[in-house]
């Protein structure tokens, strides 16, 4: 990480906080420190790139509200500042919806990222609502099968677990249901296609099914060293 983080301001000192090109790479450094769980850190450098594309794009820019959506996503992470997440995230979602529209991919995005900040503090209704809102428009614009739509349920069980009041046996029809969707459209090395499988494993062991559990935990390992052997 201190390697990581050196080679970032060496970038910087080179071309200057406002040069387009060291932005980007901030945007890309605040999301790998974000996860690898370097979050305030992650929080200050989303803050400095919004403010910089907010001076220099003005606020309604595309750049600005993924940047604006990134600051609130490592709040969010972050986890000591929901409710500031939350302002961001409905402040990124109303300018989404003035600019591109109600319907568009992004604005439901931000919708959804809005949900689950409400979800996460504890306004369990209306983030089922909204959740349930971004589900329906996806399903109709994009299709029932497409990636973001089956991400909308995903996103929805994987906050109830988080939560504590999963029913496991749902999440587990869930996580199937999205591994046979989305494995007709991505490769079994798809890096979100592990993910699923990995989870689908945990949850496998805490229903008892240590078997299918372990079949998968060893399948995700076949494929990842295969991954990154090529």
């Amino acid at each position: 990480l201190s390697i990581f983080t050196e080679v970032l301001d060496k970038y910087r000192a080179l071309l200057g906080d406002d040069d387009p090109a060291a932005l980007e790479a901030m945007t890309y450094s605040a999301s790998t420190l974000r996860d690898l769980g370097s979050l305030d850190k992650a929080v200050d450098l989303s803050r400095q790139v919004w403010q910089a594309h907010n001076e220099k794009l003005g606020s309604d820019h595309p750049q600005t509200l993924q940047s604006l959506g990134c600051l609130a996503l490592s709040l969010e992470y972050q986890g000591t500042q929901l409710s500031e997440a939350e302002r961001l995230c409905r402040l990124c979602w109303e300018r989404h919806k003035n600019t591109l529209g109600p319907h568009h991919p992004d604005t439901l995005a931000s919708l959804a990222h809005l949900a689950r900040c409400q979800y996460k503090q504890g306004n369990l209704v209306e983030g089922e609502r909204k959740f349930a809102e971004v589900k329906a428009a996806r399903s109709k614009i994009l299709g029932p099968e497409h990636p973001d739509t089956i991400i909308s349920d995903i996103d929805l069980v994987e906050l109830h677990m988080s939560h504590g009041d999963a029913d496991f046996e749902e999440v587990k029809r869930t996580y199937q249901e999205a591994l046979e969707t989305l494995g007709k459209q991505w490769d079994n090395n798809h890096i979100y296609m592990l993910i699923l499988k990995g989870n689908l494993a945990v949850v496998l062991r805490s229903l008892g099914e240590s078997e299918a559990a372990k079949k998968l935990y060893h399948e995700v390992l076949k494929i990842g060293r295969a991954s990154c052997r090529e």
